[in-house]
């Protein structure tokens, strides 16, 4: 299981490294340093979003519960900031437009799925421990319950000892 873990941190990493490359597009970077060719939207869009489904899957199948739990949380905070960083993007992009840049769609779609998707990763393992930790309350409420019974069975018991041996006398 530890290389199925490793391919889907792998893969979410370079899903996320997509995403980011989408955000630095609008700007021209990395148009500017000759790494890409002139548009490479769809390319990026198709690798963030299988990059995304196969480490998520991956994911899933090889993590042990603490560590779901913790890299989900992790992977939806990072989720959140991308979205947060295209939300930003576009609102500086719409405030202060750049020369030959006229649109910027692929960036309302990052920030929607991005933030969609880190709402889940990071609300998910928060509702787990909340149902673990009212399912613990639940089962300490009930030994205590048991607790409280067994002492009642246990008083009568006690007083009919008394009344036996008071009636004897």
């Amino acid at each position: 299981m530890p290389i199925l873990r490793t391919i889907a941190i792998l893969l979410l990493t370079l899903g996320l490294l997509a995403a980011v490359t989408l955000l630095l597009l609008p700007l021209g970077i990395p148009q500017s340093v000759g790494i890409f060719p002139p548009s490479p939207e769809r390319a990026l869009w198709l690798l963030y979003l299988l990059c995304m489904a196969f480490g998520l899957i991956f994911f899933a199948i090889a993590a042990q519960n603490g560590d779901r739990n913790r890299l989900s949380k992790l992977g939806g905070s990072l989720q959140l900031a991308l979205g947060l960083a295209a939300a930003t993007e576009i609102f500086l992009l719409n405030a202060y437009p750049p020369l030959g840049i006229t649109s910027a769609f692929s960036l309302w779609w990052l920030f929607a799925f991005s933030t969609i998707m880190g709402g889940v990763g990071v609300y998910i393992p928060a509702s787990a421990e909340k149902r673990e930790r009212k399912a613990e309350e639940e089962r300490i409420k009930k030994a205590e319950l048991e607790a409280e019974a067994l002492n009642r069975e246990e008083q009568k018991r006690l007083n009919l000892r008394i009344v036996s041996y008071n009636v004897r006398r």
